[in-house]
């Protein structure tokens, strides 16, 4: 398990098939989770907004929070293809955690 995965239950993430609304409702808990983690540790103090905002999108259209425009971390732009792409390797092309 990755940090990135940290408070998700793991008959979530090894699910073959659609997640439940209450199942997504929980891996759109994970990036606060992570945040918090981070939080009290002086090292990551700077990386807190990125981690708490890694799935933010800047039309809105992303997760936990929906910032859109100015009220989105700007500094998270430059995480999206490097965390695209570990993503893709951890999960394969159909999304799914060892596919």
């Amino acid at each position: 398990m990755t940090w990135a995965k940290i408070g998700v239950p793991g008959f979530i993430l090894d699910k073959p098939g659609k997640l439940t609304d209450e199942e997504w409702a929980i891996i759109k808990e994970h990036p606060g989770k992570g945040a918090l983690i981070l939080e009290p540790i002086p090292a990551f103090r700077d990386v807190v907004p990125l981690v708490a905002q890694h799935h933010e999108r800047f039309d809105g259209g992303g997760y936990p929070l929906n910032l859109a425009g100015p009220t989105y971390h700007w500094g998270r732009e430059s995480w999206r293809w490097p965390m695209s792409t570990t993503h893709s390797s951890q999960t394969g092309p159909t999304g799914q955690v060892g596919a």
